[in-house]
């Protein structure tokens, strides 16, 4: 019975450290479109973005950009035309969190670029800052 119970709670103990359990605590696995979550915070354009996530002290990082995603997968076909509004949120991320490591436009521009191409709605990783910072090796 003992030895059960010790193999029973390795199998656990494998399973707590999962990253994956961390990033269940992030995104929570339901089906809320989009659209109601932007509803939601009243969020219709680049500008409402900006001021919730650029202005916020009071959402936590994760909601922010839960909430940048969200708009992201609303507005995908036409960011994929026009990655400006990506590059001006990005751009305006940097001048705010002042980063050790300083981007040109054109660094981001190549990023932003690079990462649209690969999305589509049906991406479960759908992180512009997480992606972000790994590909910059971002630090504050």
């Amino acid at each position: 019975m003992n030895k059960r119970i010790i193999n029973e709670y390795s199998s656990y103990k494998k399973y707590m450290n999962n990253s994956s359990i961390e990033s269940i605590n992030y995104i929570p696995p339901i089906q809320i479109k989009e659209e109601y979550i932007l509803n939601l915070y009243n969020i219709k354009n680049i500008e409402d973005i900006e001021n919730i996530f650029l202005e916020n002290d009071i959402i936590n990082i994760y909601n922010l950009e839960r909430l940048l995603n969200c708009w992201i997968i609303y507005n995908l076909s036409t960011l994929k035309k026009d990655i400006s509004p990506l590059i001006y949120i990005l751009t305006k991320y940097n001048e705010v969190y002042k980063f050790t490591k300083y981007l040109t436009q054109n660094e981001i521009k190549s990023f932003v670029k690079k990462w649209i191409h690969n999305k589509n709605i049906n991406n479960f990783e759908f992180n512009l800052i997480k992606d972000y910072y790994i590909y910059f090796q971002l630090e504050l």
